[in-house]
């Protein structure tokens, strides 16, 4: 037996000692150069760079990552990080692809680096190019991308946000991107070459979305998207897009559709759908700030019109007070809303929702099964506002879910005055019991049975008159049913913890008000001559 177990006891060390050597080889380093280089690309550029250090097979491994990540924020001085992007560009290998580049710098960044990396990107076969900079933006220079940088066959995702640039840099006529599916774009602008009409998306044909975050036109007037592949859209105004044009839409198959922005007379004569929207499933439509015209609410009416065929829409309140202005509103023809299953009205949390434009929204909808009202805090509304006359909303909070028979056509008392105040404040109560209680001991356990109730805020024991007082937002029929258990509890009064003042409560004034003070600016066109004036250089 002990000659047995001595052997066993030899064959465990020799396994531990071979299992101690095998975890002493380094597995990474037997892998192939494609796998090593398949694993650096779920890291940032800096840190694949950094791998050189590690041996001299992992000298020269960086430079054939197919991807290209990095932000300022892992640099501590600007100059530091544009120099980086630089040697990056500089150093990897001519011939190795590059399928994804992910740039993002919030400081300001000069336009040429900007094109240089486009155009390395575009020469080397991205699919996916996202930049997030910021770029100054420049009063008498007019900075525009020379045609070949936008002329890939391979990108098929494209997210474009120029911060601060104010409209100064130029896209091409035309994107020759035949291959791009999504196209996200911010504060850019459009030219026309021929015409007065900027189609820019004219070579995009297998674009199924299609995002415009500001934007203006130069040399035209009117921006054209169109596409049979478009399925979503969407468009929001800002500082730059005060003083741009007409839009005009041609997507037959579009599926979802949301505008953000302003709505004034000069687009009184502008149709933005040229067709009909059959297969149109969801849309949003959020006017900011608009003139107190009733041809305002005329334009917006013929643009429910187009979308009729929705099945999903969401309006603002802006929006609603918008149709308010055309006159004798319940007699003029309804808008025939046949599959439309879900109204949403997004508004500020004491301004009140015209029941008047709902119920005209709602007369003609057959299928409708609910709508909703939600709400934002007037705090956050504020903070969210980046232009002068406009109101932006910011990410609401669900408050009820109304009912197309009882609750938008027949609001209680109760209902219309959290409709016209807002959310129903949590009001504290004053309960006062009468408790028997004899000793310090039992004052002890009633103070800690009844602060031990959710929603109580304070609570005093006069031991003379046998009273219990407690304040907060709680049932009494649960404090004396927990009271009860152990001593003779009676209600004697219940009522409010303060008493309320009457004043008159300052409602917020409706939009117009605030268009009145702050009108947008007028249209204003920018004409660019040639791209060799003295105020004007080429990006390439």
């Amino acid at each position: 037996m002990s000659g047995k177990g001595y052997i066993v006891k030899n064959e465990t060390v020799y396994k531990a000692m071979h299992d101690e050597k095998k975890q002493k080889v380094d597995r990474l380093s037997t892998l192939p150069n494609c796998i090593l280089i398949y694993i650096m690309t779920f890291m940032t550029t800096k840190e694949a760079v950094q791998t050189c250090i590690l041996s001299k097979r992992w000298i020269n491994l960086w430079k054939y990552v197919p991807t290209l990540t990095a932000s300022n924020t892992q640099f501590q001085m600007d100059y530091i990080f544009k120099n980086f992007i630089q040697q990056v560009l500089f150093n990897r290998d001519e011939f190795s692809p590059l399928y994804n580049v992910d740039m993002e710098h919030r400081r300001y960044l000069h336009s040429q680096i900007l094109g240089k990396l486009v155009k390395y990107a575009i020469s080397h076969g991205v699919e996916k190019l996202r930049v997030d900079v910021s770029i100054r933006g420049y009063l008498k220079r007019v900075l525009m991308f020379h045609h070949s940088m936008f002329s890939c066959y391979s990108l098929k995702y494209l997210d474009l946000s120029l911060h601060g640039s104010m409209g100064t840099i130029v896209f091409p006529t035309i994107l020759d991107l035949p291959e791009l599916i999504d196209c996200r774009l911010k504060e850019v602008a459009f030219s026309s070459s021929n015409n007065h009409c900027a189609e820019p998306f004219s070579g995009c044909k297998k674009l199924s979305t299609l995002v415009i975050d500001d934007y203006i036109l130069y040399n035209a007037e009117i921006l054209c998207i169109s596409g049979d592949e478009l399925s979503t859209l969407t468009l929001q105004s800002g500082m730059i897009t005060l003083k741009s044009c007409k839009v005009q839409i041609s997507a037959p198959n579009l599926k979802s559709f949301t505008y953000a922005g302003q709505l004034t007379s000069w687009i009184s004569t502008n149709q933005l759908f040229e067709h009909n929207l059959d297969f149109l499933e969801e849309a949003t439509v959020e006017i900011l700030s608009y003139e107190n015209s009733s041809n305002v609410g005329y334009v917006l009416k013929s643009w429910l019109e187009k979308i009729s065929n929705v099945k999903s829409l969401t309006l603002s309140l802006g929006t609603i007070e918008a149709l308010a202005l055309i006159p004798n509103l319940h007699t003029t023809k309804p808008i025939r809303f046949g599959n439309l299953k879900s109204l949403t009205v997004k508004k500020t949390v004491r301004t009140p929702v015209p029941k008047e434009v709902l119920k005209y929204l709602l007369q003609d909808s057959p299928h409708v099964e609910k709508a909703t009202i939600i709400q934002a805090s007037l705090t956050n509304l504020a903070s969210c506002s980046r232009i002068p006359g406009r109101l932006c909303f910011c990410p609401r909070i669900p408050s009820q879910w109304l009912s197309t028979d009882s609750a938008l056509f027949g609001w209680g008392k109760e209902e219309r005055r959290k409709e016209r105040f807002g959310l129903e404040k949590v009001s504290l109560k004053k309960l006062v019991l009468k408790v028997e209680l004899y000793d310090n001991k039992m004052k002890q356990k009633a103070m800690k049975t009844a602060s031990g109730l959710s929603g109580v805020e304070s609570v005093s024991v006069d031991m003379k008159n046998k009273k219990l007082t407690l304040i907060g937002n709680t049932d009494p029929i649960d404090v004396v049913s927990k009271l009860r258990k152990w001593c003779n509890t009676e209600i004697v009064s219940v009522g409010p913890a303060k008493e309320e003042k009457n004043e008159p409560l300052k409602l917020y004034e409706p939009y117009p008000l605030y268009y009145q003070m702050r009108p947008p600016q007028y249209t204003q066109y920018h004409y660019v001559n040639s791209v060799e004036q003295d105020h004007g250089c080429v990006i390439c």
